[in-house]
This record gives C-alpha cells, sequence and structure tokens, in this order.
C-alpha cells in the first residue's frame, strides 16, 4: 500500500522528502506558509540547519543587524554599536 504525501501545515516545515512527520516551527521563527522546507528566521536571527534551529547574529563591533537585509551592516554615522 502505498502513502500519499500532503504538505505540512502552516507552523510546520520539513526539510527532507519522504518523512511521516512535519516539525514545529523553531522559537525565533515563522511558519506561515504550507509545504516549507525550512522556517523564515526572525530578523535578528539565521538558520542553522545542523542544529535546526534560528541562531542570533551576532555582529562585530561598529556593525549592527540591518531590518531590509537581515545581515550586519555598519552603523550609520553619529551612532555605534559595542
Amino acid at each position: 500500500m502505498s502513502q500519499t504525501c500532503t504538505a505540512c501545515p502552516t507552523g510546520t516545515y520539513q526539510p527532507l522528502a519522504g518523512q511521516a512527520a512535519c516539525l514545529d516551527c523553531p522559537l525565533n521563527a515563522t511558519c506561515s506558509g504550507t509545504g516549507l522546507t525550512a522556517p523564515t528566521c526572525n530578523t535578528g536571527y539565521t538558520w542553522n540547519a545542523a542544529t535546526s534551529t534560528c541562531d542570533v547574529i551576532t555582529c562585530n563591533p561598529g556593525s549592527a543587524v540591518d531590518p531590509t537585509t537581515g545581515q550586519c551592516s555598519p552603523c550609520a554615522a553619529g551612532s555605534y554599536s559595542p
């Protein structure tokens, strides 16, 4: 008897094909669609596939996470980040 695959529902994801269950969306992430293969990490976090977590992005002094790109960018003139 063959089984039929169905898309993972909102709030879950599954990175591997042919699995029997979907994984719950982790902390600091959003799984707002169906059939996701990875969650979308919140701003300031990045996906770590090895641990299936959204890890905090750590920027070097003088830079901070740009909310538009989600990457570290130099601080604007007149501001700083220790």
